[in-house]
């Protein structure tokens, strides 16, 4: 960890047990950390996020899910080794998930965006 980057392991440590209470497994901790946001507006494009980088890289790690400055903000940590998917390669699969974060942060603006004009039309 001298690098200053961190990257979990790709699956618990041999004779891991969860705590009574918590999820298992920090991969099982992602659908639980989606979830919280049932409710949320953005719940759609944060669960189409997931479960894209999903079917990409099954072990990938949620660090943080949030609101920033109005927009979202999904951090991910992946595993030192991914395997390709499909034919595609390393980069491309990081690529990719780029991409689906990047999508998701324009959706959430322009969800965002058409929510204030839609307030601005009511006050008319």
């Amino acid at each position: 960890m001298t690098d200053g980057n961190y990257n979990p392991p790709a699956e618990e440590p041999a004779g891991y047990e969860a705590l009574p209470g918590s999820v298992k497994s920090r991969w099982e901790n992602n659908e639980y950390y989606i979830e919280g946001f049932s409710d949320h507006p953005w719940y759609p494009i944060i669960k189409r996020t997931h479960e894209a980088i999903k079917k990409l890289v099954p072990n990938y790690n949620i660090s943080q899910i949030k609101s920033k400055f109005g927009g979202l903000r999904y951090y991910v940590n992946l595993p030192r080794v991914i395997e390709p998917k499909e034919g595609h390669t390393t980069e491309e699969i990081k690529d990719r998930i780029d991409n689906l974060i990047l999508y998701a942060r324009a959706w959430v603006d322009g969800f965002e965006h058409a929510r204030k004009a839609q307030g601005k039309q009511g006050k008319e």
